[in-house]
């Protein structure tokens, strides 16, 4: 019996971009436009996840407005779904919506069309399925609208797709933050390692195929390497459930407010589907809060200054002059320590990598009095106690204490 191959694979945390001799002098000089497909246009490279506590009216309209592309969600009666759509549309914005493989796919996609649908979304967990590459290539036949087809992880399942008819790849199996597929499937690719595969692919087989990049985003750091990688636009989930105009009900705590956000293969979803009725033996996402950010339009707006900022760096005023000629520099565990504020300063950041790294490595903390807090967390990850110098963190049945 043949063994499985072994080979390696990175996320965004493993990775920086190498400085280039630039002539940009300002951000504002930095052009993030992009065409997805012929007829949907973005002057911003974000899409809004197709998960019920992420995308619906009021966040597709916002996030319109600011020059991405929201994807409503399908996890309710197609008829509603078209509503929310056409609601953007009426405003002349653009929005799109979700379609599964089962039954009943080919009556969605037709009321997202006459509801004016900038794209029909196919979104499943596993796009590299005989059952989604016929259902792409039905709709590839029937609709005269741009085809989005997803997710896959791998450079075959990008060119599978693309010849089966999508216009635009989504790239990412499990990198979501209220994703678990990797954990009870064992399934997927470290995200970066997938979109540079796919990108690399769909260019070998002179695929006019464009790719989003869809999960593992944690910052506008992340964004950036995902569009250096070659991917055309990002797709942002756990970012924009924390928004004032993202669908979760608002939790009030003693820490502050919150609002309730969940992974789409979550038994919590399951149970308040009406699309249809699924049993779920195994589920592969999680319930939980996330701190509320406030208006869409400011977190957009730092995510993409942060996004221009990482391009003047590479000497790019546009997202093909960015990548050209870029380097990834692979950074070692010590690099990592020093990735934004250190040296016990207690700052406001991004902890879920700190108790990410805890979980993967205890010792960690042996040396180090920082204390870093993500805007994000989901469960099982949950804040134990007031930032102070000693912090306690449970991580699922396991507490992690840490501190001077």
């Amino acid at each position: 019996m043949d063994t499985p191959k072994i080979r390696d694979g990175l996320s965004y945390d493993d990775v920086l971009i190498q400085p280039q001799r630039s002539s940009v002098t300002s951000r504002s000089e930095v052009d993030l436009s992009v065409e997805l497909a012929p007829d949907l246009e973005l002057s911003l490279p974000i899409t809004g996840a197709a998960m019920d506590t992420v995308t619906e009216t009021d966040l597709a309209i916002a996030l319109a407005e600011e020059g991405g592309l929201g994807v409503v969600h399908r996890f309710l009666p197609p008829a509603e779904q078209a509503d929310m759509v056409g609601r953007v549309s009426d405003k002349g914005l653009q929005a799109a919506g979700s379609v599964g493989i089962a039954d009943g796919f080919h009556a969605r996609a037709q009321a997202l069309t006459d509801a004016d649908a900038a794209a029909i979304v196919a979104d499943v967990a596993h796009g590299h399925m005989d059952r989604c590459l016929d259902v792409v290539s039905d709709l590839a036949g029937s609709f005269d609208r741009p085809l989005v087809a997803g997710n896959v992880a791998t450079g075959q399942g990008a060119v599978d797709l693309a010849r089966a008819g999508a216009d635009c790849v989504k790239v990412g199996v499990g990198p979501g933050s209220h994703c678990t597929t990797r954990r009870v499937a064992g399934a997927g690719v470290p995200q970066l390692t997938a979109v540079l595969d796919a990108v690399e692919a769909l260019a070998d087989d002179d695929a006019d195929a464009s790719v989003i990049a869809d999960g593992g985003i944690q910052s506008s750091g992340g964004i950036a390497k995902a569009l250096v990688a070659g991917a055309d636009a990002v797709m942002l989930g756990g970012l924009l459930s924390g928004t004032a105009e993202a669908p979760g009900v608002v939790v009030d705590r003693d820490e502050g407010k919150y609002k309730i956000s969940r992974g789409m293969a979550s038994q919590e979803a399951n149970e308040e589907r009406t699309d249809r009725d699924l049993e779920i033996g195994a589920s592969e996402g999680v319930a939980g809060l996330t701190p509320y950010r406030g208006e869409l339009s400011d977190v957009v707006g730092e995510l993409a200054a942060g996004v221009r900022s990482g391009f003047s760096y590479c000497g790019g005023r546009t997202i093909s002059e960015a990548r050209d000629g870029a380097v990834f520099v692979k950074v070692s565990p010590g690099a990592k320590e020093r990735e934004g504020a250190h040296g016990g300063v207690l700052v406001r950041g991004n902890w879920l990598s700190v108790v990410q790294s805890a979980w993967l490595d205890p010792s960690w903390f042996a040396s180090h009095s920082i204390v870093l807090f993500q805007e994000t967390f989901c469960v099982p990850w949950r804040l134990c106690c007031e930032p102070s110098d000693s912090v306690s963190v449970s991580v699922g049945k396991f507490l992690f204490q840490f501190g001077p």
